[in-house]
């Protein structure tokens, strides 16, 4: 199931669902209530790039200038780094960004083991900027009975 999906499938479909909390932190969930159940044993967002930009990336933040942050996670890039950087949204995998794109600077992305990192040649620059939790997630029924209220149903003659 997609990311952008699973808000909707747990309205949907019983109302009650897991889910990491990148998932809670970059989607629409209006009408979900979440509750941290657990970490995820070493899921993690890092700051990473070509080790030839480090240098770069890090004076730029150090003179007050803007790097270029590409990722797949712009709500908590933008958390994290508020207006010190310019977020470049690139939807999937991010690792390949830096050799694409001479103009991004480094990338956020989740880490694990750092292994396709490195298989990418990035380096990580700043690690456990946040920590991945496991979420318990459930329908708001309040919200839920306000939404559907909300929705347009055409009334027909009786006939």
């Amino acid at each position: 199931m997609k990311d952008s999906v699973i808000p909707w499938a747990v309205g949907r479909l019983g109302g009650v669902g897991l889910v990491g909390s990148d998932v809670c932190a970059e989607q629409d969930m209006r009408g979900i209530i979440g509750k941290k159940v657990a970490p995820i044993e070493g899921l993690r967002y890092a700051l990473a790039g070509k080790a030839e930009t480090e240098d770069r990336l890090k004076a730029k933040l150090q003179n007050g200038l803007k790097p270029v942050i590409g990722t797949s996670y712009p709500v908590v890039t933008r958390a994290l780094f508020r207006d010190q950087v310019i977020i470049k949204y690139i939807p999937g995998s991010t690792e390949a960004l830096p050799e694409l794109l001479p103009e991004v600077d480094g990338i956020v992305d989740l880490v694990k083991s750092g292994n396709t990192l490195r298989e990418n040649n990035l380096k990580i620059f700043i690690d456990d900027l946040a920590r991945v939790n496991l979420m318990l997630i459930r329908v708001n029924e309040s919200a839920t009975i306000i939404e559907r209220n909300q929705i347009y149903e055409p009334q027909y003659p009786t006939l």
